[in-house]
């Protein structure tokens, strides 16, 4: 964040801090509630987009690492947008560093062991075509975390209100889901 704020331009606007989860939801319930703008790293599935009316900035979209040790990486590219340099490899890491760009899409997996496939197939199956919409996952995820539902309590009502996406898991109809951060 405070390489893309100093290639950016705006560092001198803001104050730049690095806190847990529940300070950053904190100072944003503040700002929120004060009407006044804050800036910071976020990514989605989380229940803060669901409660918060946010704004994702627009920057250029990803186009390859440049630094160095990810010269074996498929996503590699000489004069990429992103260049970072750990602290803990050089003092100079921020004057060093270059971001001028989006963070690279994340993909996210189901994951199961393979003996799954062997001992509950149809198990295995489901979890292989199970796929939710990002904004309905934040939206879960804050009846869960945000509003203390119980996990159980929560997602029996989340099937109950979409049974054709749930219809599509058991029928073994895979989803395809934009990825998003």
């Amino acid at each position: 964040g405070q390489i893309k704020a100093k290639d950016y331009g705006f560092a001198d606007k803001f104050e730049s801090v690095s806190t847990e989860a529940s300070v950053t939801y904190a100072k944003l319930a503040s700002a929120y509630k004060a009407q006044r703008g804050v800036v910071f790293y976020a990514y989605t599935p989380d229940w803060i987009f669901s409660a918060y009316d946010l704004r994702r900035l627009e920057e250029p979209a990803f186009d390859g690492y440049a630094q160095d040790n990810k010269k074996e990486d498929p996503l590699y590219k000489a004069d990429g947008c992103w260049k970072f340099i750990s602290p803990t490899v050089d003092p100079d890491w921020l004057n060093k560093s270059h971001i001028t760009c989006a963070f690279p899409d994340a993909k996210v997996y189901v994951l199961a062991s393979t003996a799954l496939q062997k001992r509950a197939p149809k198990i295995a199956e489901f979890l292989h075509n199970f796929a939710i919409d990002p904004a309905q996952l934040n939206g879960l995820i804050q009846k869960i975390e945000k509003e203390k539902q119980p996990a159980d309590v929560a997602a029996k009502a989340w099937v109950q209100a979409n049974p054709s996406t749930v219809d599509q898991w058991v029928a073994g109809k895979a989803q395809q889901v934009s990825s998003a951060q």
